[in-house]
């Protein structure tokens, strides 16, 4: 372990008291609003749950959901729901673990009749030359833009390539236009299914009444709470009326009287009443991210009473008209394929920003493949951005407080903000990152080997004053005592037998990556097929869901 003396590396070395912070609401909550990490923060700050668990470890019921695998509980009142592969919604009585309901919406089968199907698909087929149009050249910027050009390129100078390229990026942007887009975009099958994310990896979202989802087949359904029933559905286009990745893994959030989806590149705005479509927003007009999706739950707060939606991107949207109040012009990017996966997390009026930047020497931004002679700047840093507390007409005016940039290790495990203190992870949790939100500095690093290499840490937890590290792979947990020195208060592997994962599945084992939730005591954990429920004061002998003699 290494601490770090509180030395500012922000971009101003701002110090501000929490006194002082806007009148910014926390993440817009009108009503018992829950969905990705219970209210978008991760802190369960009541939760006293417990630190072990597993097979004779504090078991209270498991339930077999009968498909895995990403999408995190949503625990409303005595609810538990979640999605299941590759296109359900599944409800749970959260007291013992009873299937409360069960509902399909498959594109196809079971949203459109068959008159209505086959109408869609002939649009979807009339979208077809669009969509080689934008294919094609994607294959050019992908031949003509690397350092060793292919094909036909091969002859070309650097300059002469990087014309071909800028040429081929102001075509996909002039037909990327929603007046050039084709109406059958929207009717795209999605049949790729991305091995590891699947269709249904979002989490939904809920207002105590109605239950909010986004799958990978573009869907965007509302169903009510207590019966499951789908009130209504909406087709979003995508990036070319498919998902590049194969998956829609962004969660839903509500804002207001909108509910906001997230699909490729694009951003919607929809009405809660009936799913119509208000606005929509790509994550960037000015860049075409080549390879890119986002994986990214889009953060919505209130400003002056206003709901207003964040992304990742730094891209600040008045919810009520898709309204673009502001763009802090993030250029998020991991790895080669440019994925945007963390989630910004608010506190006390400041949004805090993990970001992947790729910028070229002269300070523009790049793509994350770069072009012919081309070099990139990379450097992985958080942003703290202290929001107004009204907004102006059209425009909000952010304020940065400080930057600070980690040594090494992508920024893509969402963070979690707590008593002071920013908690933040790399992609694959081989470091834990702790900063001081005052000023951005470093209170503590700590390579946490335990954990390292077991694929991706996607978001992290805060109950009982512990933090919670869950790995990607495997069933290994670490949980951490909260504060400004590293103190482990559990290794815990839990050793629930592995399931045969159904179809595709089958071939990654099982996946750990949903976020538990938490309340009172009882902890509420998703791994592959199974929801369980722990109990800090249940009996150690585990008890089968539904069989009320071992109770």
């Amino acid at each position: 372990m290494r601490n770090i003396s509180r030395i500012s590396i922000g971009l101003i070395g701002l110090l501000f008291a929490a006194a002082s912070l806007p009148a910014a609401d926390s993440p817009a909550s009108a009503g018992d609003i829950r969905g990705w990490r219970n209210d978008g923060t991760g802190v369960f700050p009541d939760a006293d749950p417990p630190i072990e668990w597993g097979p004779g470890k504090h078991e209270v019921w498991n339930t077999d959901l009968e498909g895995g695998m990403h999408s995190s509980p949503v625990l409303i009142g005595d609810k538990i729901i979640s999605a299941v592969e590759p296109f359900s919604l599944v409800c749970l009585n959260a007291k013992d673990g009873k299937v409360l309901w069960k509902t399909s919406h498959d594109l196809w089968k079971d949203v459109l009749s068959t008159e209505e199907a086959s109408k869609a698909k002939k649009l979807a087929g009339e979208a077809g030359p669009w969509t080689k149009q934008i294919l094609d050249l994607e294959q050019v910027i992908r031949d003509a833009g690397v350092p060793k050009p292919k094909k036909e390129y091969a002859d070309k100078t650097p300059e002469q390539c990087a014309a071909i390229v800028r040429e081929a990026y102001a075509k996909v942007a002039e037909l990327m236009l929603p007046k050039n887009r084709p109406a059958g975009l929207r009717w795209v099958n999605l049949s790729r299914i991305h091995g590891d994310a699947g269709s249904a990896p979002a989490t939904p979202v809920t207002d105590g009444k109605y239950v909010y989802m986004v799958f990978g087949n573009g869907l965007g359904v509302c169903c009510e709470l207590e019966t499951g029933k789908r009130v209504w559905h909406a087709k979003l286009a995508g990036e070319y009326g498919h998902q590049e990745h194969g998956t829609a893994g962004p969660s839903p959030a509500l804002a207001g009287d909108m509910v906001v989806f997230r699909f490729g590149h694009w951003i919607y705005g929809l009405k809660t009443s009936d799913g119509t479509e208000v606005w929509e927003h790509r994550d960037s007009d000015k860049w075409h991210r080549q390879g890119a999706t986002s994986f990214s739950t889009p953060l919505v707060v209130r400003i002056d009473k206003t709901p207003v939606v964040i992304t990742l991107a730094g891209q600040f949207i008045r919810a009520s008209d898709g309204k673009m109040l502001a763009d802090l012009d993030l250029y998020v990017s991991i790895f080669a394929g440019a994925e945007m996966v963390a989630a910004p997390v608010l506190d006390k009026g400041v949004v805090y920003f993990p970001v992947d930047t790729r910028r070229g020497p002269d300070g523009r931004l790049v793509a994350s493949r770069p072009l012919q002679g081309e070099k990139l700047i990379w450097k992985p840093h958080y942003l703290a951005v202290q929001l107004p507390d009204r907004i102006n007409g059209d425009t909000l005016q952010t304020k940065i407080l400080w930057k600070t940039e980690t040594p090494n290790g992508f920024t893509a495990t969402s963070p979690v903000v707590h008593n002071g203190l920013l908690y933040t992870g790399d992609y694959q949790c081989e470091w834990l990152r702790v900063f001081d939100i005052r000023d951005g500095s470093l209170v503590y690093e700590e390579k946490v080997d335990w954990l390292a290499n077991t694929i991706t840490v996607n978001a992290l937890t805060i109950a009982g004053g512990n933090l919670y590290i869950n790995s990607g792979k495997t069933d290994r947990t670490l949980v951490i005592k909260t504060g400004r020195e590293y103190v482990e208060v559990a290794r815990n592997v839990r050793g629930i037998k592995k399931q045969a994962l159904r179809g595709w599945q089958g071939g990654f084992g099982l996946l750990y990556s949903p976020s538990p939730v938490f309340s009172g005591t009882r902890l509420y954990w998703r791994e592959g097929n199974t929801m369980y429920c722990f109990d800090k004061n249940a009996p150690s002998k585990p008890v089968v869901a539904g069989d009320e003699s071992k109770r």
